[in-house]
């Protein structure tokens, strides 16, 4: 079987954004034939577009 790395970005601004990207990253772990093997940690960026919103909340994972 051919192993190969995906990265995976994400990110939230709306209903307790740290634990959307938080349950993401757990829900990562139950993909079958995959493992995740590596997450960045939380980090905070400005809104694109409107500025009238919320920051987001985001991190990227690594699954092979």
């Amino acid at each position: 079987m051919l192993m190969v790395d995906a990265y995976i970005g994400l990110g939230s601004n709306l209903q307790q954004p740290r634990q959307q990207v938080t349950l993401a990253l757990q829900a990562l772990t139950t993909i079958p034939a995959s493992e995740l093997v590596a997450a960045s940690s939380l980090y905070r960026s400005d809104p694109m577009g409107p500025q009238d919103q919320d920051d987001y909340i985001n991190a990227v994972a690594c699954l092979r």
